[in-house]
């Protein structure tokens, strides 16, 4: 009763729910449009540098979070963090986590 009164109540000519409906309609449009691909985009994303970081080996040059610049020097699975060089005396140990990515070849002086 209370159901047909809320799809069928006939308040200027048009119930509730049929004005309900257009807002849906453009939800599920912007959510196919926008919402959809970026969310694909982002997992690929995730999973490339999943990949990059679970791939690190000696030798590889590297740029952190923070825009350092190094190579690695030795990988420790166990604690997940990297050694990195990045002065000729200088080495460092951050987490794969912080590993954004491989420099690129032009980066090199």
């Amino acid at each position: 009763m209370v159901l047909d009164t809320f799809l069928f109540q006939q308040s200027g000519g048009a119930s509730l729910f049929l004005q309900l409906v257009p807002i849906f309609i453009i939800f599920g449009i912007f959510y196919l449009l926008v919402i959809a691909p970026q969310r694909k985009l982002q997992e690929q994303t995730q999973q490339q540098k999943n990949d990059l970081r679970n791939n690190l080996k000696n030798g590889d040059k590297v740029v952190v979070l923070d825009g350092l610049l190094g190579t690695v020097v030795s990988v420790n699975a166990k604690e997940n963090t990297v050694q990195l060089q990045i002065a000729p005396a200088v080495k460092i140990e951050v987490l794969r986590t912080a590993i954004t990515g491989l420099q690129d070849e032009n980066s090199e002086k």
